[in-house]
């Protein structure tokens, strides 16, 4: 369903560009 993936890929990135800044802070 594209029509679900494009939210869903926008949410996860959302999501995951901050923990993964975090997780570079903390290397």
């Amino acid at each position: 369903h594209p029509s679900l993936d494009e939210p869903f890929g926008t949410l996860a990135r959302l999501v995951f560009e901050p923990l993964v800044d975090h997780l570079k802070e903390l290397a």
